[in-house]
C-alpha cells in the first residue's frame, strides 16, 4: 500500500491509465457511441432522476432547476463521449466535482450513480448495436471514457479551491 502514498496528479493519471487510456479510442468509434447514446440521453436522464426523487437522496435537488442540470449533463456527456481529455473537460470536471461535494454527495454514491448510468448507457448501446462485435466495441470504449471521468473526478482535490463551489 505505501506504493500509493505521497502520488503527484501525473502520478495518478499515469496509474489510471494503467488499466484504461480513453485516448486510445477513435474518432469514428466516439462518434458512434454518442450517436447511440445521445438517442436516448433525455430517457436515461429521466429515469436518473426519477431515481433520485423517489429515494431518500431527494434532498440533494432541493433549489435545483432539474431541466437546466439535464441539459447541462447532455452537454457534459456529449463532450466527454466525442472529444478527449482537454483542459476545459478538466475545468469543468473539477467545477462539478466542487458542487456536488457542496451538495454532500458522497463518494460511493458518486460511484453508484455513474454505474446506474454506465448500465443505462450499456441498454441504449445493445438495443442499436449491429450485432454482438458492435456493442462489445461500444461498451468497451464507454466503460473506458465513464470510468475514466469518475476516476479523474474522485482524483480531484477542490476542498481548498473556493472559486468552484
Amino acid at each position: 500500500m505505501d506504493f500509493f502514498l505521497g502520488l503527484d496528479h501525473a502520478s495518478e493519471e499515469d496509474l489510471i491509465k494503467v488499466w484504461f487510456d480513453p485516448a486510445d479510442i477513435s474518432q469514428k468509434t466516439r462518434n458512434r457511441l454518442w450517436a447511440f447514446i445521445s438517442v436516448e440521453m433525455n430517457d436515461i436522464l429521466d429515469t436518473f432522476y426519477s431515481v433520485i426523487e423517489k429515494s431518500t437522496y431527494r434532498h440533494l435537488l432541493h433549489g435545483v432547476e432539474v431541466a437546466l442540470l439535464k441539459h447541462k449533463q447532455i452537454n457534459h456527456w456529449r463532450k466527454l463521449f466525442l472529444h478527449p481529455v482537454d483542459k476545459e473537460y478538466e475545468e469543468r470536471l473539477k467545477a462539478m466535482h466542487a458542487i456536488h461535494l457542496k451538495k454532500g454527495l458522497k463518494n460511493g454514491q458518486y460511484v453508484a450513480s455513474y454505474m446506474f448510468l454506465i448500465g443505462l448507457f450499456q441498454k441504449s448501446i445493445l438495443r442499436q448495436a449491429s450485432g454482438p462485435k458492435e456493442a462489445y466495441e461500444l461498451i468497451s470504449a464507454m466503460n473506458s471514457i465513464v470510468t475514466d471521468d469518475i476516476a479523474r473526478a474522485l482524483s480531484l482535490d477542490v476542498s481548498g479551491d473556493v472559486s468552484y463551489v
